[in-house]
């Protein structure tokens, strides 16, 4: 028959496991989820980078449209007799060109999702 101090040491033992268990769980869990967390902010910064440089490439885009539309706006005031024909259509191609932004929201949309 064991003594009540070998039932208490048992007891203790099982505790101690589980506890530690518990809490070695958790640990693990915080540590994965603060990985995540500096994952998608690293992903929502590549985002924000990448849209940053769509926005300047669309600037200058902007930009030669808009000197399109004056070179467009210069050959309607001419004399349709001294216009070059090449130099007219070539103009008009170019002229109505028009860009659509499309932002990457995807690790955005991540995070959201995880609550961040």
């Amino acid at each position: 028959m064991k003594s009540w101090k070998a039932y208490f040491l048992e007891f203790l033992m099982v505790f101690l496991a589980v506890f530690l268990g518990f809490w070695a769980e958790s640990y693990r869990n915080d540590l994965a989820d603060t990985r995540r967390v500096v994952k998608l902010k690293n992903a929502i910064q590549r985002d924000v980078k990448k849209d940053l440089k769509q926005i300047e490439e669309y600037i200058r885009q902007a930009d030669f449209n808009l000197s399109m539309i004056d070179r467009m706006d210069s050959l309607i005031s001419l004399n349709p007799i001294e216009v070059d024909q090449k130099d007219y259509y070539n103009t008009m191609v170019n002229y109505s060109v028009a860009y659509m932004f499309v932002p990457s929201d995807k690790s955005l949309t991540q995070a959201e999702e995880a609550g961040i």
